[in-house]
């Protein structure tokens, strides 16, 4: 099983109420990053915005969520001086 397998296997993504994409965080190696998930209605499955992993063995979900939960009040960039 690759890295993309078991994330998409611990997402249970066959249980998802709402087919709709997804942030998702993942550890592999020593990096932690964030890709989004796609789902692509036209053929009726998951593809994952960039290719994110390596080949490394080491790679654990740390969390996700639908783009449409996440909530942005205001603007919260940090700008330099």
């Amino acid at each position: 099983m690759n890295g993309y397998q078991k994330i998409e296997n611990e997402l249970n993504l066959d249980k998802i109420d709402v087919l709709e994409d997804l942030l998702v965080r993942i550890r592999s190696g020593d990096v932690r990053l964030e890709c989004i998930l796609h789902y692509d209605s036209d053929h009726n499955d998951w593809e994952w915005e960039w290719y994110w992993w390596g080949g490394e063995e080491d790679v654990e979900l740390i969390g996700a969520i639908a783009l449409s939960d996440i909530k942005i009040e205001g603007n919260q960039l940090k700008y330099r001086e």
